[in-house]
């Protein structure tokens, strides 16, 4: 699991699934990964503010959804409690 989680923080991307591909909480926020493209916000300045995002989805012991933010130590200390 520390690879995956490790793995899932390198990639550039918006959102990264890991065991769980087809589950994904509709609050759950989106943004792609810098530089995403200057159409869709309208100015530079908002598509810098809005697309920093990265959900990392984890699927282990049969929760359906766990949630890890790899920057933050606490949090996988709690991952790693759960596992």
């Amino acid at each position: 699991m520390e690879t995956a989680f490790c793995t899932g923080c390198g990639i550039l991307t918006g959102r990264v699934r890991t065991n769980c591909h087809r589950t994904c909480p509709a609050h759950a926020a989106f943004g792609g990964y810098k530089p995403s493209g200057m159409v869709r916000a309208n100015h530079k300045m908002m598509l810098d503010h809005r697309s920093q995002t990265k959900n990392l989805l984890v699927s282990h012991r049969g929760a359906k959804l766990g949630h890890c933010c790899c920057a933050r130590p606490e949090t996988q200390a709690q991952q790693r409690a759960l596992a």
